[in-house]
């Protein structure tokens, strides 16, 4: 089953806005804080990715339908993997 990428993405904001207001926060808190968990996302990827080089680590924060926008690269992990070789 394929899930679409904006319904996920829509799904995490709303449940990291649910948990903000369960704690007190306001709509424009809770999405400081959906920013702050993206920012923490993507820089937890790219560390594990470009500065320590560990792959299957960074292969945590793929989908199970990686797409490779890279037309030099295959999509999926394996495509990264050949890409993070080179």
């Amino acid at each position: 089953m394929m899930t679409d990428r904006r319904a996920f993405g829509f799904s995490l904001a709303a449940a990291a806005a649910a948990a903000a207001a369960a704690a007190g926060a306001t709509p424009a808190h809770a999405a400081d804080d959906v920013r702050e968990a993206n920012k923490r996302t993507v820089l937890a990827f790219y560390d594990a990715a470009l500065n320590r080089s560990n792959i299957d680590e960074a292969a945590a924060y793929f989908g199970p339908h990686f797409i490779q926008h890279n037309p030099r690269s295959k999509d999926g992990i394996e495509g990264f993997r050949s890409l993070c070789r080179t």
